[in-house]
């Protein structure tokens, strides 16, 4: 879902969508079912013991990973 108050530079460009580039450290386990070309899904983001839970899921993928940390590197906007 889109900001409802986003940034000015993103409401002047009229952006419809949302990238947000992640770092995984010290990850424990990764699975990944499936795979498309247009990966629009759902990010959640949890406690898994002593590890952060990742998990996204669309259309045509669903992954899980579990890392030590999680950090956003980047958040930007686009056409």
């Amino acid at each position: 879902q889109l900001p409802d108050k986003p940034p000015k530079k993103w409401a002047a460009s009229q952006y419809n969508r949302v990238q947000i580039t992640l770092s995984f450290i010290d990850i424990s386990g990764v699975e990944i079912h499936g795979w498309g070309l247009n990966n629009v899904g759902d990010l959640t983001m949890s406690k898994e013991q002593s590890m952060v839970g990742v998990f996204f899921v669309s259309e045509s993928i669903k992954l899980k990973c579990l890392a030590k940390f999680v950090s956003v590197d980047k958040i930007s906007h686009y056409h």
